[in-house]
């Protein structure tokens, strides 16, 4: 599987704009208002799992800006992706 930044992100906007289509389309059809709530909430979950995915690779980058500008030297990256730091 594919496991880019990229990739990533392009599928967590389609899912979203795909959970954003769902929701009008059930709330402007008339159906139960507790379906359009369920994918309002869904749509809701999908956002803050995209705005955390973001953070987690801005911090990621942010650890090793600082460690480049205090020149620390001990910093490693694995080389498998497996692996831990």
């Amino acid at each position: 599987m594919i496991r880019s930044f990229q990739f990533n992100i392009f599928i967590r906007i389609i899912l979203i704009v795909l959970s954003s289509l769902a929701a009008g389309w059930l709330f402007s059809t008339g159906e139960p208002l507790h379906t359009g709530i369920i994918f309002v909430i869904i749509l809701m979950y999908q956002v803050v799992n995209l705005t955390w995915y973001i953070n987690k690779i801005n911090n990621k980058i942010s650890y090793f800006f600082d460690a480049v500008k205090n020149e620390d030297f001990s910093l490693s990256f694995p080389e498998h992706k497996g692996d831990r730091v």
